[in-house]
């Protein structure tokens, strides 16, 4: 009986976590596109943002990105996570920082990514199909496919797979795969 109620708890909160997911741009469709928001995510000022398939956002993660963010299918995103596509301008010493002319630049996150917890990405990051973000990095510069990074800012530790096995990953269609229900997302 407890058992039950305990799997009832936790099938009803992630139940509610793809309910949160309508929110983004009030699309009924992000229900059936399984993408899972946790409790007390931000979307601070965000437009233009695509989001696929089976997602995970973590909680306390903040989106502010008021010009463009596009996430892939499989996508794990951590707790404590920000992701900022708006930099200020330092280089002219007449003016202050906060009057200077932003730099804007799009983030985007490509399929099958797990990006670890308070990981922070920047504007103009692209990570690549199948990498890894370690927790605590700082990516500031495009992630390759496969990849694993780390640390501040975020550097290669190495590569999920050799180079062939690699080759034969990119070339699966995730269409194709049957899609499995998951023990811990319910």
């Amino acid at each position: 009986m407890y058992l039950k109620l305990i799997n009832f708890y936790i099938s009803s909160k992630y139940f509610i976590a793809r309910v949160r997911s309508i929110v983004l741009g009030f699309k009924p469709e992000n229900f059936k596109k399984h993408i899972y928001v946790m409790p007390h995510v931000l979307f601070e000022n965000y437009r233009q943002m695509d989001i696929g398939s089976y997602v995970f956002i973590n909680h306390h993660t903040v989106f502010s990105t008021p010009h463009g963010m596009k996430i892939g299918d499989y996508v794990m995103i951590g707790p404590y996570c920000l992701f900022a596509t708006v930099h200020h301008e330092f280089d002219d010493y007449k003016s202050p920082m906060i009057f200077q002319k932003p730099r804007i630049r799009p983030i985007e996150i490509r399929k099958d990514v797990w990006i670890g917890a308070k990981v922070t990405v920047l504007g103009g990051v692209t990570i690549g199909r199948g990498a890894i973000v370690a927790a605590g990095a700082v990516v500031t510069k495009d992630v390759e496919p496969y990849s694993i990074v780390g640390g501040v800012p975020a550097k290669l530790i190495r590569y999920r797979f050799d180079k062939a096995k690699i080759r034969k990953a990119s070339m699966i269609n995730f269409k194709n795969l049957k899609h499995q229900k998951t023990d811990l997302w319910g």
